[in-house]
């Protein structure tokens, strides 16, 4: 899933938690990583290897699949801590009101 099809952090969710903010940037550095990942590694892509693809179990290729299947795991693991985060500072805030 691509930053794109994500809803990005709003300034309201940036007030609860300004973290998010960096964390964001940090999200879509991988999805931009992932997307020149699968440009210079083309068997990634999931389609069949071009005719000048030699071998699409290259030392290089095996670390670029590694490389997208860890960046997905980071991924969730930012979209769990932007949900926790919020979730903890919302609390935190509703608590706050003086009346």
């Amino acid at each position: 899933m691509s930053a794109a099809d994500r809803s990005r952090p709003t300034p309201l969710e940036f007030i609860l938690a300004p973290e998010l903010a960096a964390l964001a940037i940090v999200d879509h550095a991988i999805d931009v990583a992932l997307c020149a990942l699968i440009a210079a590694q083309p068997p990634l892509g999931g389609d069949p290897p071009p005719y000048w693809v030699r071998d699409a179990h290259s030392r290089p290729i095996r670390l670029a699949r590694t490389l997208c299947k860890r960046a997905a795991q980071f991924q969730r693991l930012l979209r769990a801590y932007h949900a926790a985060a919020l979730a903890e500072a919302r609390d935190h805030h509703d608590h706050d009101i003086p009346f």
